[in-house]
């Protein structure tokens, strides 16, 4: 499985990144920098969050920023010969940098580099950047999570990345439903299922993120604004029977909510329709709602073990992903994916 290749992947300092990227671990070819620069040291550090910081961008775009690009590169890899594949996560301090990402052609003769997405195109920071239309000339593959994106972009399609902790604790402090995540679009929705769930007696935790004061309702109840780590979200997941999963706007694509249920092995309500149609789909243990009156009793008291079999799981896994990874390469490779303004480098 990528034997012959050096992975190397760039993240975007998500804390829940480091979780669900663990089993990468488990590949001795694989390294990952899930910080803000690929480099190590507080000196350093503290200098490139100064160099690149966004809010002096705002004023003063400062220069000579490439005079890091050799640090990084070395970082990554010592071998210029090296078959090198570069897995680079939306939101990377480098992923729209046109200037670095021409550097790691040059340096390395053969490498290949893939861009994830971890959410719907138009809110990524790809779209921000104005670099979404630029992906396909820097980029060997880009995968989408939405599947929609997938097609309307032209894009590779993968679901998200997902591996299992085992060592969270499980406590005397049972409750029924878990909610955490920000607003967004979906307040309204939110706060229409959590009355329906206090209306079932069920036992909520609702953490809702970027909601102004005057729009935070059931305050005894519900808690806003706090920032939760991930480590502190996968013990309210153990401890928790049913997941909740309100997707944002029109997106398709399974959320890190979806891996969690089924990692864990606890039930989901989620109005992503398209999750039917999903291979790990079971309505003994997925309810898909249009609104909060779908909500129903039975499903949340019947008397069913959530068990979810390795291979439901194995739809998010790193080893599915390297899988892909691999055949996609060599798809590349064979000239069956073209990448536009495709002259050097890579596996064409």
């Amino acid at each position: 499985m990528l034997d012959n290749y050096k992975v190397v992947v760039l993240g975007n300092e998500s804390d829940w990144l480091n979780y669900c990227l663990k089993d990468f671990d488990k590949y001795e070819n694989v390294k990952i920098f899930n910080n803000r620069f690929p480099c190590d040291g507080k000196i350093l550090s503290l200098l490139l969050k100064v160099h690149y910081s966004e809010k002096i961008r705002k004023y003063v775009n400062l220069p000579f920023k490439g005079i890091w690009f050799k640090l990084f590169s070395n970082n990554i890899s010592d071998d210029p010969n090296k078959n090198l594949v570069i897995v680079v996560y939306d939101r990377n301090r480098l992923g729209n940098n046109a200037d670095f990402l021409r550097c790691l052609r040059t340096r390395y003769k053969r490498i290949s580099l893939v861009y994830m997405f971890t959410n719907v195109v138009r809110i990524s920071g790809a779209m921000e950047n104005g670099f979404v239309e630029k992906l396909s000339d820097f980029y060997d593959i880009v995968y989408a999570f939405d599947p929609k994106d997938s097609t309307k972009y032209g894009f590779q399609y993968s679901p998200l990345l997902y591996s299992y902790c085992d060592n969270i604790k499980i406590t005397n402090n049972k409750h029924d439903i878990f909610y955490v995540g920000r607003a967004k679009d979906r307040l309204t929705s939110l706060l229409k299922v959590f009355q329906r769930f206090n209306q079932l007696n069920q036992k909520t935790v609702f953490y809702i993120f970027g909601v102004e004061s005057n729009k935070q309702f059931y305050k005894d109840k519900i808690i806003y604004n706090k920032m939760l780590s991930y480590r502190q979200c996968l013990e309210y997941i153990k401890n928790s029977s049913c997941l909740l999963d309100i997707i944002q706007g029109d997106s398709y694509g399974y959320t890190i909510k979806t891996c969690e249920a089924i990692y864990y092995d606890k039930l989901l309500i989620t109005t992503n329709q398209e999750i039917k149609k999903a291979p790990f789909y079971k309505k003994d243990y997925i309810l898909v709602i249009n609104d909060e009156n779908d909500i129903k009793e039975d499903f949340l008291k019947k008397d069913t073990t959530v068990l979810y079999s390795e291979e439901d799981k194995a739809y998010f896994s790193i080893e599915s992903f390297l899988n892909r990874l691999e055949y996609d390469l060599k798809q590349v490779s064979n000239g069956k994916y073209f990448r536009q303004n495709y002259h050097n480098g890579g596996l064409a």
